[in-house]
């Protein structure tokens, strides 16, 4: 598991009811790109690179796929003598058309791609500003271990902040199935990354999908307002510890306190 030293990842949430469901039915909404605050989501700029090297990639990997056999040779000696055999030779239009809808097909699987935002920091006042209903929401702790989604490499990652678009090359998407949202769907505007997310992709989106992993505490925000015998019993009941946000005397931070089994 990649960056083993964060243990943990945070969701911010609006709603306390929002977060109660969660819980009790283990699922979490997963939403397309499409539906996220920020108009620049999923944009980028494929670079033309239809070559000699992107065909043969295609032709090796759709080979493979429909089961045949390169006797106990890698596929990287194969794409070599492909290019030996077939380098030199001019590359036909409807070749070029294929590869091209080959392309818009990840481009469609990437738009339907379903993911959730986390981030690193419970503490950020800016998030729970944003996220959280104005500090009057609630963040949840979900633990990160191997078993689960939030320790999988390939769908929990950190995002990366750039000044320019995302720019998958047509070769690099024909080398995997998820080249092309993996690079899109992990990156985002340098004027983000206050906010230290890190996103969880599902192959389809705008539903609910199992929790990434187990939820570990719920920390209600400095503003929060309810029952809170209620939800500490809720929390004792699931096995959840239960946290208060206040305002730091003398500086601009928030402090943590546990009250799980505080008698109120």
């Amino acid at each position: 598991m990649n960056h083993s030293k964060i243990k943990s990842l945070y969701k911010y949430v609006a709603s306390t009811q929002r977060v109660l469901d969660m819980v009790e039915s283990q699922e979490v909404w997963f939403s397309t790109m499409s539906k996220f605050n920020d108009p620049f989501e999923g944009i980028y700029d494929i670079v033309d690179d239809i070559s000699h090297e992107a065909i043969i990639s295609l032709a090796v990997k759709s080979l493979s796929e429909e089961g045949y056999s390169w006797s106990g040779i890698s596929s990287h000696i194969a794409k070599n003598i492909m290019k030996d055999d077939f380098g030199g030779l001019p590359i036909k239009d409807e070749v070029k058309t294929k590869i091209k809808e080959s392309v818009q097909g990840m481009i469609e699987a990437t738009k339907r791609s379903g993911i959730i935002s986390l981030a690193e920091d419970p503490k950020n006042i800016l998030m729970w500003s944003h996220y959280a209903n104005e500090h009057k929401g609630v963040c949840v702790e979900l633990e990160r271990n191997i078993d689960e989604d939030l320790g999988d490499n390939k769908r929990c990652r950190p995002v990366t902040y750039s000044k320019e678009y995302p720019q998958p090359s047509i070769e690099d998407i024909l080398k995997g199935d998820h080249a092309l949202t993996d690079k899109v769907a992990y990156t985002k505007s340098v004027d983000w990354a206050y906010e230290k997310e890190w996103r969880v992709r599902r192959d389809r989106g705008d539903c609910l999908h199992p929790l990434p992993g187990p939820i570990r505490s719920i920390i209600l925000g400095a503003k929060w307002e309810g029952d809170l015998g209620e939800i500490q019993s809720f929390c004792v009941v699931n096995g959840i510890s239960l946290l208060v946000a206040s305002i730091t005397k003398g500086e601009f931070s928030l402090s943590f306190e546990d009250i799980t089994h505080k008698h109120l």
